[in-house]
């Protein structure tokens, strides 16, 4: 991932590490604090992975068409704690709304909270991923969440360029 960082105009991994990497550094510092059900699977997992792994309540989100870019020229959004972000020249995950969130933090659009409908786990992978270790990463995620809850249905869907 950090040298997906590396390739983007302004994602020094110095200055902004991946997410996963985050929270690895966090949990050697402190202890990783409990959130939410969903959350307590993903961000383990996360770090397990070492990938970034963006989780969101699918009934938040309007639109169903994602796009993964390059924030645009004074894009900003609010984090989860409501800290504005800088989208400018980083990787995003976006809709038709703006950002969704990003290998370095989701934003505070669609987060997990007590009563959720759907659920989405993306995982932000590093350009040139197999797409066969994709697969891996894929059902890696869904018998992660499976294993804890229940779900009516798991569909995973693999997107490369």
């Amino acid at each position: 991932m950090r040298d997906t960082f590396r390739a983007m105009p302004d994602m020094d991994p110095g200055r902004h590490r991946p997410a996963s990497e985050a929270l690895i550094r966090r949990c050697l510092e402190k202890d990783l604090f409990r959130i939410k059900p969903l959350v307590d699977v993903n961000n383990p997992l996360s770090m397990r992975l070492r990938l970034p792994l963006g989780i969101y309540d699918l009934t938040e989100l309007g639109s169903a068409t994602w796009t993964y870019r390059l924030g645009f020229a004074g894009e900003r959004y609010l984090t989860i704690s409501q800290q504005p972000k800088s989208a400018d020249g980083k990787l995003v995950l976006a809709d038709n709304q703006g950002v969704i969130g990003s290998p370095i933090a989701d934003s505070g659009r669609a987060p997990i909270r007590d009563r959720v409908g759907r659920v989405g786990v993306i995982a932000f992978l590093p350009f040139g991923f197999a797409r066969d270790l994709a697969a891996q990463v894929a059902s890696e995620i869904e018998r992660s969440f499976e294993r804890f809850f229940q779900p009516e249905a798991a569909e995973s869907r693999i997107i490369c360029r």
